[in-house]
């Protein structure tokens, strides 16, 4: 009777192979629920205009802008709070009204009456309304 000397080598072959295939799918599946455990978390469901427009009615933006350096340094202390961009953050440094527009007030509205500050959802409804006249009487002239 004739032995097969190979066929113990590729059984371990293929089982070497099955085990890696698993501590693979095993390494993936843990790199995934990290992925979304940190990614989920550390993102923000506001863009930059938004974000600059909540600092601005809470006051933050104009404690920065106040500030004794420069507007670069101003926009680099804003971007590393806001991880964005320098350029996009100098822009709205010094000129606020560039992010106003009816989707960022409507998610500001949304967003602090949901937080409960009332106070502020009255200006952000103030702020939308007035965009949304301006709008309009910009549509009536044509």
């Amino acid at each position: 009777m004739k032995y097969n000397l190979e066929a113990p080598n590729m059984f371990r072959r293929k089982l070497d192979e099955h085990a890696l295939r698993e501590a693979i799918a095993d390494i993936d599946d843990r790199i995934e629920k990290i992925e979304k455990k940190v990614f989920k978390s550390s993102r923000s469901p506001a863009n930059l205009s938004q974000q600059m427009l909540i600092f601005h009615h809470l006051g933050i933006l104009d404690k920065i802008t106040k500030l004794e350096t420069s507007t670069n340094k101003k926009a680099k202390l804003l971007s590393v709070l806001l991880d964005a961009d320098l350029d996009n953050t100098e822009s709205f440094v010094s000129n606020i009204n560039r992010a106003k527009n009816l989707t960022n007030y409507k998610f500001l509205s949304d967003l602090f009456k949901t937080s409960g500050l009332n106070d502020l959802n009255e200006v952000a409804e103030k702020e939308y309304d007035k965009i949304l006249k301006a709008l309009e009487k910009k549509k009536d002239k044509k």
